[in-house]
């Protein structure tokens, strides 16, 4: 998502450069028979190889502001510049499956073993556990999500056959949904929805009620949803088989699909790059201190020009 905030003037220019940014907007993924990194334009334009190499991968996550990509891959959490380059791991020792990043609190929140959820800052330092008790025993969690707003954790437990989040801290645990195939799991902040693969793609309200389909056969996990709550992105059997997969793009509600690539598709994780944090609002005084200069210059402007005005008028009569 691109933030942007338009002061003073030049705003046509600004306008300008959000135009050109939205249209260089790029989405993510991973894994798959080459065990590579790529990403594309979301108009299906300028596929680029980013890493190669990347064996036994599992996860993605980007942090477009920060220009870094997080991955998982041989049991280490990895990352690297949004080009791919100054590759690095950050957290060895344990075996990840899925993460995500909370940027406003500069954290990386991963599953560990399917026993643990842990937390460490976007470095890879200060590894911590959040909690090793799920609503189903022993079986703990594979994919992983993060609401920064109301500061919880969703994550998917037992094998694909429940949905259950908890505070940050680890407290307040409860289940959400309970059945079969519940495999990947996107929080959408901007609208207070939750997007979960199961078969196809259904949404419901954060707390697991309203559940409606989107996508009702053929999709494949991984997806990923556009942070500013535009659109869907996902992995797509035309056929039916879950062979010939497509790379689709489509409307939050499932319409106005676009194939953004035909054919050979097969990814384990995609990523659409996550909202930068928000930036600290400006005290009331200093608002109302700059409105108020502002204001004072534009009189004074106003009783100069009358002046100058009046001096004319005097020298000609």
């Amino acid at each position: 998502m691109i933030k942007n905030t338009i002061r003073g003037f030049g705003l046509g220019i600004i306008l300008v450069g959000v135009m050109a940014s939205a249209s260089a907007q790029k989405v993510y993924w991973g894994g798959g028979f080459a065990d590579e990194i790529r990403r594309i334009n979301i108009d299906g334009t300028n596929e680029e190889l980013l890493v190669s190499g990347q064996t036994g991968f599992q996860d993605i996550d980007v942090d477009e502001d920060g220009g870094k990509i997080y991955w998982i891959a041989s049991n280490t959490i990895r990352r690297s510049n949004l080009d791919g380059t100054g590759p690095e791991d950050l957290v060895t020792g344990a075996v990840p499956h899925g993460l995500a990043l909370d940027l406003e609190d500069g954290k990386i929140y991963f599953t560990d073993n399917q026993t643990a959820i842990r937390r460490a800052n976007l470095d890879g330092t200060n590894v911590e556990l959040v909690t090793t008790t799920f609503t189903r025993g022993g079986t703990g969690p594979t994919t992983i999500d993060v609401d920064t707003v109301a500061n919880k954790i969703y994550y998917g437990v037992g094998n694909g056959s429940r949905i259950d989040r908890m505070n940050f801290d680890g407290t307040g645990l409860e289940n959400l949904f309970t059945g079969t195939s519940l495999n990947d799991i996107r929080v959408d902040e901007i609208n207070s929805k939750l997007y979960i693969s199961q078969g196809g793609i259904k949404v419901s309200e954060l707390d697991g009620t309203g559940q409606s389909t989107i996508i009702s056969t053929d999709v494949g996990i991984p997806f990923d949803i556009d942070p500013s709550g535009e659109f869907l992105f996902y992995k797509f059997a035309p056929s039916g088989m879950g062979i010939d997969l497509d790379f689709i793009r489509s409307d939050l509600n499932g319409a106005s699909p676009l194939t953004l690539i035909e054919g050979n598709f097969s990814p384990q994780a995609i990523a659409f790059p996550e909202p930068a944090p928000a930036a600290p609002a400006l005290p009331l005084a200093r608002w109302t201190l700059g409105f108020t200069t502002i204001l004072l210059f534009v009189i004074a402007a106003a009783v100069l020009r009358g002046a100058m005005v009046a001096r004319v008028r005097v020298k000609n009569d």
